[in-house]
């Protein structure tokens, strides 16, 4: 069975023995095999993955990503997300004395969930920055800012956060 499959699908079975396999990766992993071609095996990796999962408590998204980022020498800031294609964070990079906002939305769903999921994330940034005490006048966001979604990097907080916003706003409608 081991010569036919990718090995991070084992990997993922072993980190959900571990506890260590965050409900952005089951969902993924769990999609990935379903979609395999081999019958007997698929059946056999589901059966496993869905074992080591339930052996066990796994770690929240969140705190995947904090551990993941603090390996990287970052500092994660704010988080969020609903699924492993909806997801939103900001950073901040010490050695660099940067900032970095990472943006993921599912453009594939219809475009009142698409509205809805940045409304959702714009609303937990607001609960965010306000439990920070950092003032947003959204009002006079940048509109200069590209409106592919991914990573960038900011030299101050204010400045990823109106990006962020900015860009989010930018899909709805």
């Amino acid at each position: 069975m081991k010569d036919c499959i990718p090995w991070d699908w084992l990997s993922a079975i072993q980190d959900a023995r571990k506890g260590l396999l965050s409900p952005h990766w089951q969902q993924a992993y769990l999609e990935e095999i379903s979609s395999f071609n081999c019958t007997q095996t698929r059946q056999k990796l589901l059966s496993l993955l869905s074992d080591a999962i339930c052996s066990r408590p796994q770690i929240s998204d969140e705190e995947d990503a904090r551990r993941e980022l603090t390996q990287g020498g970052l500092q994660l800031l704010f988080f969020f997300e609903r699924d492993y294609k909806t997801m939103a964070e900001l950073t901040f990079c010490p050695q660099q004395n940067s900032y970095t906002f990472y943006l993921a939305l599912d453009q594939f769903q219809v475009p009142i969930q698409l509205n809805q999921d940045v409304q959702l994330i714009a609303s937990k940034l607001d609960a965010w920055c306000d439990k920070a005490g950092i003032i947003v006048d959204k009002e006079n966001l940048p509109s200069f800012f590209p409106s592919d979604l991914g990573s960038y990097s900011f030299p101050s907080l204010l400045d990823a956060i109106y990006a962020l916003y900015a860009l989010l706003y930018q899909f709805y409608s």
